[in-house]
């Protein structure tokens, strides 16, 4: 069976997509994510 390139994208869109929605990337994190806040310049008390 014959891929075209298409098809391989689609694949890895796809993919990305799941990987995102079941929040894969925080399963392989080694170390903790900072608090959002954070990251977008509020200084927590």
């Amino acid at each position: 069976m014959k891929f075209d390139v298409l098809t391989i994208a689609v694949a890895v869109f796809v993919l990305g997509v799941l990987g995102s929605y079941l929040d894969l990337g925080e399963a392989f994190a080694d170390e903790p994510q900072p608090p959002s806040a954070l990251q977008q310049g509020i200084t927590q008390r």
